[in-house]
């Protein structure tokens, strides 16, 4: 075979598999995950739920994280309340108010007043008010990102 031939071959390959991808990327479970300390994973599943998973125990807890930073073996932050509208979407969640947790023995609270939040962060070391991200801050690629340089890869 020429290499003329191949090489529109290779092309029809990458765009039947790109066009392919693209519309399995809306039925993905996943908008975005990143990897936050001691093996622990932030994940956005959508608009407003995002989700914390632990390496020993799973899934945590996902809820409407608008704010979170990790410091000593902790992740924490801010839960935001769901405006009106939005709160016929979800069901178990809606914990608003400020979270801990706990990488090292898995150990999590949720609905915290800020007082409360300051008071045990203090008790593990934290003593200062600390500055919070917005969780897309710990994102890696979104998935289609990484499977289509992946398939490139694979191209070329």
């Amino acid at each position: 075979m020429n290499s003329m031939y191949k090489m529109s071959i290779k092309k029809y390959v990458l765009v039947a598999i790109s066009l392919l991808i693209s519309s399995l990327s809306s039925c993905m479970p996943v908008d975005y995950s990143g990897e936050l300390v001691n093996g622990y994973t932030l994940y956005r599943t959508s608009g407003i739920s995002i989700g914390i998973d632990s390496p020993n125990e799973g899934i945590l807890f996902i809820d409407n994280i608008t704010r979170i930073n990790i410091e000593n073996g902790l992740i924490f932050g801010k839960i935001s309340e769901l405006e009106p509208e939005l709160q016929r979407f979800v069901r178990d969640q809606q914990n608003p108010g400020y979270f801990i947790v706990d990488t090292e023995t898995d150990d999590f609270v949720l609905a915290l007043s800020k007082q409360e939040w300051l008071e045990r962060l203090a008790e593990n070391g934290i003593s200062e008010e600390p500055v919070l991200l917005r969780p897309s801050s710990f994102r890696d690629e979104p998935a289609l990102v990484t499977m289509l340089k992946a398939i490139l890869r694979i191209s070329s």
